[in-house]
């Protein structure tokens, strides 16, 4: 049939057009061998699977690999999307791991949903397997790229290792020397490295960090994934900022250390206003940032590495200014308040961000608009990890700490965040909702919150010696397409309501327990006294436990009486009225349990009052 088509366009006169077919190798298929970086589903316009997603900086690339059938030149091509602001990305093209001078340009698409074809590259190639590779000249990376195409309908897709460049590099070459062998521009997994650190006169080794991590000088690893691998060198006598613990002081979950140094090899200086704020923050070089009074802007600020950001005193207050933390590390943020960020969020750590602690911190905005007003308090997304907030008071809020930006940001697992000594109060929600990630969250204080810690997507927490007080849902693992799981530890839940399954073990990599109290003593510690008043202390003391929660017909009460006394169960709906009374005579001290029928109420939200003649307890449900 094809050859008669052919036959009858020429007697017809009719322009004879033959389509080239080609191979198309998509993420994930036989032919695609490496990424520096992930893939990933973010953005639309794809096709496939998704999308390569490559890591930031100088010398990241991606490998495919095909077989032709004889020498000869061959043509080929990538759809990819370049929306960022850096403009036109260049990436040197290797054939066979060697680069002839030759660049691929992913122009600029206008946005990251934009998706075109480079230029067609023509090259001589040999018959059998060859390999052709992007290797970014930028330090923003590679474009996103949807797949690879070879325009011969000959050519076939081939299995191949996964390849990666390894970068071995110290921090301050001033400090100490690094070697590494074999030394090759592209190592394949599974292929071992050997590394070596010797400090200078006056400096010290600490640890390798990066795509690898130890404490040992000399140090040999298998090459699992690209990156960089940099020894850490510091004068002698260098110590972390006082007061520095969880998360944000490791490198892995072995516990590998870090030091939190901030700026502290950096000048000190004092910023009065946003652009000076803005060019100390976002400066390469190390500083101590400090602020003294109250600034009131707008626009964004972009902090960089290795600073120090430092309120003087309480007047040190930052209204409407939003600051980022995109790919950076080692950043220490204390004593400051941040307040009325409009339309985005306060903080925003993202990019791969690490090591970052933020300390002693006030954030708020208000309740009077509604809750896409001032979006955020803090968000940390896209491998953002190590980090540790403490000591912190978030209030007055719909939406507090958002970790990890939607349910198919698979990347996130890696995300490691420490909370502890921090101060939830009269917020709707995120406190935080975390997705994929490990978080352990310990002596905390929430009150008059719609909403707790939320875990989604697989994601673990370890919640531990914490106080919940009237939080409509202090613990809570729905409203994802994957629920999260949790390890709840001695935690005081009062007029609060809580899910306790499913479960998973967080082993903490740092040592924390001096920094840790009886939950009992949280709202004292962080408030300097009480919630309870006496009727809510006599409830405290009951202990009331409701589960399931969420239930569908039956409700098992469990609480603790201190002394024996006549009882009476009420379940009213959200106006108070009293849909079920159940009264029960002298009832025994101790621990009892009760089970009510739940057959004719209708689903939604209840509350749960035990009175007795000292003490009321109140707690809310949820009838599924």
């Amino acid at each position: 049939m094809k050859h008669l088509i052919t036959i009858l366009l020429v007697l017809f006169g009719l322009p004879l057009v033959v389509k080239a077919q080609s191979l198309i190798i998509q993420e994930n298929e036989t032919g695609f061998c490496s990424i520096d970086g992930i893939l990933d589903t973010g953005v639309g316009g794809y096709t496939g699977d998704g999308y390569l997603n490559g890591d930031s900086g100088e010398g990241t690339s991606a490998l495919w690999s095909f077989e032709v059938p004889a020498d000869g030149e061959y043509s080929f091509r990538w759809r990819f999307a370049n929306g960022g602001g850096a403009g036109d990305l260049l990436s040197e093209l290797w054939v066979n791991e060697v680069y002839d001078g030759v660049d691929v340009n992913c122009f600029h698409t206008g946005s990251w949903t934009n998706w075109m074809e480079t230029n067609t590259i023509t090259l001589p190639l040999n018959e059998g397997v060859n390999k052709v590779r992007l290797v970014s000249i930028s330090p923003n990376g590679l474009a996103n790229i949807d797949y690879f195409e070879v325009l011969d309908d000959n050519a076939m897709a081939v299995s191949c290792l996964p390849t990666y460049s390894i970068h071995v590099i110290a921090n301050d070459p001033d400090a100490g020397t690094v070697s590494y062998e074999p030394v090759k521009p592209f190592y394949e997994e599974g292929e071992m490295i050997s590394l070596s650190a010797e400090a200078n006169s006056g400096y010290y080794f600490q640890s390798w960090s990066g795509a690898e991590t130890s404490v040992d000088a000399d140090h040999s690893f298998v090459v699992k994934a690209g990156g960089d691998v940099t020894a850490l060198f510091y004068p002698d006598g260098t110590e972390a900022e006082d007061g520095a613990m969880g998360y944000a002081t490791v490198q892995d979950d072995a516990g590998t250390p870090y030091l939190m140094t901030g700026g502290l090899y950096g000048d000190t200086v004092l910023a009065t206003n946003f652009a000076e704020l803005k060019t100390y923050l976002e400066d390469t070089n190390p500083y101590v940032v400090t602020v003294d009074q109250y600034i009131m802007s707008t626009g964004q600020i972009n902090i960089a590495s290795n600073k120090t950001f430092l309120g003087l005193h309480e007047e040190a207050h930052l209204e409407g200014i939003r600051f980022k933390i995109n790919g950076s590390e080692n950043v220490i943020i204390r004593d400051l308040t941040f307040s009325k960020v409009v339309t985005f969020d306060a903080i925003e750590i993202n990019g791969g961000s690490e090591h970052i602690w933020i300390d002693n911190c006030e954030f708020f905005t208000d309740l009077d608009h509604d809750s896409d007003y001032y979006d955020g308090l803090m968000d940390i997304k896209n491998e953002s990890r190590f980090i540790t907030i403490s000591n912190s008071h978030f209030h007055d809020h719909f939406k507090a700490v958002l970790i990890s930006s939607g349910d198919d940001s698979f990347q996130d697992t890696s995300i490691r965040i420490t909370f502890y000594h921090n101060y939830f109060e009269h917020l709707g929600s995120r406190t935080p909702l975390i997705r994929f990630g490990k978080a352990h969250i310990f002596n905390n204080y929430y009150e008059s919150c719609s909403n707790g810690i939320n875990p989604r997507m697989g994601a673990c927490v370890r919640i531990e010696n914490n106080f919940f007080f009237q939080v409509s849902n202090a613990v809570r693992v729905d409203m994802s397409d994957e629920v999260g799981f949790m390890q709840l530890i001695d935690n005081v839940f009062m007029q609060s309501s809580y899910v306790s399954e499913p479960t998973c073990e967080l082993e903490v990599p740092y040592e924390y327990l001096s920094f840790m109290t009886e939950a009992e003593q949280v709202p004292y510690d962080l408030t300097g006294g009480s919630p309870l008043s006496a009727s809510e202390q006599g409830a405290y003391d009951m202990q009331l436990g409701l589960f399931p929660n969420p239930t569908f017909d039956e409700l098992n009460l469990s609480l603790q009486l201190p002394e024996a006394t006549p009882l009476r169960i009420e379940i009213l709906d959200l106006t108070g009225k009293r849909m079920l009374v159940q009264e029960e005579e002298m009832t025994m001290a101790g621990r009892q349990s009760f089970m009510l029928s739940l057959n004719g109420l209708s689903k939604g939200s209840y509350l749960c009052r035990i009175k007795t003649d000292s003490a009321t307890a109140v707690q809310t449900f949820v009838k599924l």
